[in-house]
């Protein structure tokens, strides 16, 4: 049971008619590479459909240049002959070919991209017309009337599955589409939330059958409670549990906390029979719940390694995961990847269920870091630009899905078959969650950290929902289209 929905209102139609082009703001354009560095090995895939020949047009996209992200749209002809690098210009190639177009990259930092989008709108320029926003800043860039409503895009095929339909199923009114994600971009599975193991610890605590509990639906909070309590050791004995010893778990004490309580069904926003935001008072016992088991581990410091009291923080826990000094971790699927040169045998398991009886695994998505595919309401190439991201789309599941899942994935962050097949869980279990998202009334960090003292659960949500409230009313109301 997916936790939320992107509803929207329609862009000003004012602003709309404003839009030019040209604008002051510099931008740093990628230079396309002379040749191919990479010829395809396999014959590409059918087309999904017919696609126009635009005679030649530029569609012009800004994506983003952060470096510890992979690339999504830009070839870097210095690092050919890395696979997925390799694979998005075959990708960009074909789609060039196909349409009769040219696309162009314009790079910026993630973080500023929604702040270009909107500088370059309200200035009438029409130069680029693919964004590639966060989607915790999607909302401003619609109350300023920046994005174009995706719905009236014929040329996008968004029910088809090179779509996230996960996303969709959240973020999708019969009135507008404001962003996309999918094949396009490798940052929903980066950000998919899962559980690391490392497999000598598990094995000698007598759970080498762990695959096995997964995959019956048995791997919930209370076997993870008694698996990593039985594994703290105080490695030097001298009766101090400090970075020198072994423990079951390691995080930050707020970290997470919501994270494990909204996959373990006790998530608190959701939609109403209307589609619109709300907040679920019938998950509130299970949410209560939910943490009162996480404390079992975030309150006992004989068992979890607190990150903020290691001398290098994130630095130490990982070296200590590393090192065999921790039995689990909680981490991103980008952050498993830096777990590449780790001696010691590591395998991964979805977020654990609250009980066995709770029908599937959930795994979320870190939807405030999330990048997006919108397209500005100021480009004069709606119906080019709609065809070019459908291509891209379409294509990446020959491409760049297929260097990200069977190389990177397979090669590096996974040392065995079976969490290959964990993988498979975890991304069909992706979910969203608005307070994660937009950190609705503060309610994010106030929460969290009530995992170290349960018994304080009640009284910040009480205190904390007027603002939750008020922030997901106004919220709610942008997306929702209501206004359209």
């Amino acid at each position: 049971m997916k936790a939320t929905q992107f509803l929207c209102i329609l862009a000003s139609l004012a602003l709309l008619s404003s839009c030019g082009s040209g604008s002051d703001i510099p931008l740093t354009q990628q230079s396309e590479p002379e040749t191919s560095q990479t010829e395809p090995t396999t014959d590409p895939p059918a087309p999904a459909m017919e696609y126009p020949d635009y005679d030649g047009q530029t569609v012009t996209i800004m994506a983003n240049s952060t470096p510890w992200l992979n690339k999504d749209f830009v070839y870097d002809p210095e690092q050919a002959g890395s696979a997925f690098n390799d694979a998005v210009y075959k990708r960009n190639t074909m789609v060039e070919e196909q349409l009769n177009v040219k696309i162009e990259i314009v790079e910026a930092e993630r973080i500023a991209i929604h702040k270009n989008m909107a500088a370059h709108v309200l200035a009438g320029d029409a130069s680029i017309d693919v964004y590639t926003p966060q989607l915790y800043t999607v909302p401003s860039l619609i109350e300023q009337g920046c994005v174009h409503n995706l719905i009236q895009i014929p040329e996008l095929h968004i029910d088809e599955n090179w779509w996230s339909q996960n996303f969709l199923k959240n973020f999708r009114t019969d009135k507008a589409v404001w962003c996309l994600v999918g094949d396009i971009m490798s940052s929903i599975k980066d950000l998919n939330i899962c559980t690391v193991f490392n497999g000598r610890l598990i094995d000698e605590a007598g759970y080498e059958n762990i695959y096995e509990i997964a995959a019956d639906g048995k791997w919930t909070l209370d076997k993870m409670y008694e698996i990593c309590s039985t594994l703290s050791r105080d490695l030097n004995g001298d009766s101090v549990m400090d970075e020198h010893d072994q423990y079951g778990y390691t995080h930050t004490v707020s970290g997470l906390a919501l994270t494990f309580m909204n996959c373990a069904d006790g998530y608190l926003t959701g939609l109403d029979e209307n589609g619109d935001f709300t907040f679920l008072e019938e998950n509130v016992e299970r949410a209560h719940a939910a943490i009162e088991k996480i404390s079992k581990i975030y309150g006992d410091p004989s068992i979890m390694a607190e990150i903020s009291k290691l001398p290098d923080t994130w630095t130490s826990a990982t070296n200590m995961f590393k090192n065999g000094q921790v039995a689990m971790r909680s981490a991103n699927i980008y952050n498993i990847m830096k777990m590449r040169d780790m001696v010691e045998d590591f395998g991964i398991l979805p977020m654990p269920k609250y009980d066995d009886t709770q029908e599937n695994y959930k795994s979320q998505v870190l939807g405030n870091m999330l990048d997006t595919i919108t397209i500005s309401a100021c480009s004069e190439k709606v119906d080019a630009a709609g065809s070019v991201l459908d291509a891209l789309a379409y294509y990446s599941a020959d491409t760049t899905v297929k260097a990200y899942y069977d190389i990177t994935l397979e090669g590096i962050v996974t040392r065995d078959k079976e969490s290959l097949e964990m993988l498979d869980i975890i991304f069909e279990g992706e979910f969203f969650e608005f307070i994660e998202i937009f950190r609705f009334g503060g309610m994010y960090d106030s929460l969290g950290v009530t995992v170290a003292d349960p018994g304080k659960f009640m009284s910040t949500l009480e205190t904390r929902k007027a603002a939750l409230l008020a922030d997901m009313k106004k919220t709610g109301g942008l997306f929702s289209g209501a206004e359209s």
